[in-house]
């Protein structure tokens, strides 16, 4: 996937991203793991949508909401 092939520079060269840099960069919290193999994990990555960019989403949709409901009364 195309999560597998990003690179960090780590003062030697480049190295492969590892799973626990990859769900940090996508918002997971650090507690979670994805119990799979490794080129697995990181097909899950490549299908996943950063959490903070949901939770924005939904605030905003949660807003909007209420101002629509009070024009409606």
């Amino acid at each position: 996937t195309d999560v597998s092939r990003l690179a960090v520079p780590d003062g030697k060269g480049l190295r492969r991203l590892t799973i626990r840099e990859g769900l940090r960069l996508f918002g997971y919290p650090e507690w979670y793991e994805i119990p799979t193999k490794e080129n697995d994990a990181f097909d899950l990555l490549g299908n996943t949508v950063a959490i903070p960019v949901v939770e924005f989403v939904a605030e905003q949709l949660a807003e909007i909401s209420v101002g629509v409901s009070e024009l409606a009364v």
